[in-house]
């Protein structure tokens, strides 16, 4: 009687799988690959996820054929995010947020806070009016729920009413005068 009762799964890289496996008295048991397995001859190792693998449990008896059963491990990689938008820009002009996730995947979830004035807050790029300066985060994460961050503080800078007049004569290499007002 030999079964892995841990189901195939799909884990972030470095994780612990705690294996539940079922023999027979009297056996021997024996792990491969011995890729992050803690004792490649117990029944219930412990596997830490460093790639995908197939691990197959080979279970021995003297004068017996072996019986063997499998395990699927697929391993994600946690993303290193990194988001690309301006610091700061002026009230009403137009922002573009890009991110740039590696490793490639074509399946990361994205999610930004806040959702205030973006035109697509579950995808990786956005665009946004500029209104009040604000604090925008995105989290990417995988099926298995490896996850990155990153947030980017935009500095709005209010449109003024500034006037800006200059003296109407002008000779060169002379001075003109000029005035503003209402602006900062």
């Amino acid at each position: 009687n030999l079964d892995i009762i841990t189901s195939d799964t799909s884990v972030c890289e470095g994780s612990l799988i705690e294996m539940r496996a079922i023999g027979s008295p009297g056996y021997t048991y024996k792990w491969s690959p011995a890729i992050g397995v803690s004792d490649v001859n117990l029944l219930q190792p412990n596997i830490t996820a460093t790639q995908n693998n197939i691990y197959t449990l080979t279970a021995s008896f003297p004068n017996c054929v072996d019986t063997s059963v499998m395990f699927y491990l697929d391993v994600e990689k946690y993303p290193t995010l990194q988001l690309v938008a301006p610091t700061e820009a002026c009230e009403k002009s137009e922002i573009q947020m890009t991110t740039n996730v590696t490793p490639y995947r074509n399946d990361y979830s994205y999610v930004w806070t806040p959702v205030t004035g973006l035109n697509y807050p579950t995808g990786p790029n956005n665009v946004l009016i500029a209104d009040t300066t604000r604090r925008y985060q995105v989290r990417v994460s995988t099926p298995s729920g490896c996850a990155d961050s990153v947030a980017q503080t935009i500095v709005v800078h209010k449109k003024g009413n500034g006037d800006a007049i200059s003296g109407a004569d002008y000779c060169a290499p002379g001075a003109a005068q000029r005035w503003a007002a209402n602006g900062s």
